[in-house]
């Protein structure tokens, strides 16, 4: 149910302190799972307008939307991100995730990475890659690190997705989407 979501995603960003919105129900969530003052401030349309450029996943009309900003060099990130996968998987009917870039070091690897992760979605393996992404903080981001995780990804035809990442449409996105997450207060 919709509450049994709230419950989830509340307990998440309490346990690991990552900003989410969870615009759906208008319950905009940061560390701790507190209202974020910075987001409750936005009008709800700017929030809808903000969504529309990110990665959709899940429900194409759910009664809980989550707009999740999120870096994969981040570890709490990465330990968030199998709370979706759990919340997706058991309740498939009621979410859709919109995920947004928010790359702290836009000068490293990372915003190549990003930009592979949403060429990914154009191929329909953004969840697998995004996975992939998370297991490359083990051995460290490098260079072509995005080439690798498209590699290691089932289905991912890489020529494709170099293409697409060295293209700069998808890098400027991932920038655009940093942007916005500093402009909302995101830290």
């Amino acid at each position: 149910s919709v509450t049994t979501v709230r419950r989830v995603l509340n307990r998440a960003t309490a346990i690991i302190g990552i900003s989410v919105i969870v615009y759906g129900v208008v319950r905009l969530l940061a560390p701790g799972g507190n209202v974020n003052p910075n987001v409750a401030a936005i009008p709800r349309a700017q929030l809808f307008a903000l969504a529309s450029s990110g990665v959709r996943v899940g429900d194409v009309d759910p009664g809980v939307q989550v707009m999740v900003f999120r870096d994969f060099g981040c570890g709490w990130c990465a330990q968030f991100s199998s709370t979706l996968d759990t919340i997706m998987s058991s309740y498939p009917d009621h979410v859709g995730l919109v995920f947004k870039d928010f790359v702290l070091d836009t000068l490293g690897p990372l915003v190549d990475v990003h930009a592979g992760a949403r060429c990914a979605a154009r191929q329909g393996a953004f969840p697998e890659y995004s996975r992939e992404a998370y297991n490359e903080q083990a051995v460290g981001f490098g260079r072509s690190s995005w080439r690798a995780i498209g590699a290691r990804v089932s289905g991912i035809d890489v020529d494709s997705l170099a293409k697409c990442v060295l293209s700069d449409e998808e890098r400027e996105a991932v920038l655009e989407d940093t942007r916005s997450a500093i402009a909302l207060g995101f830290t």
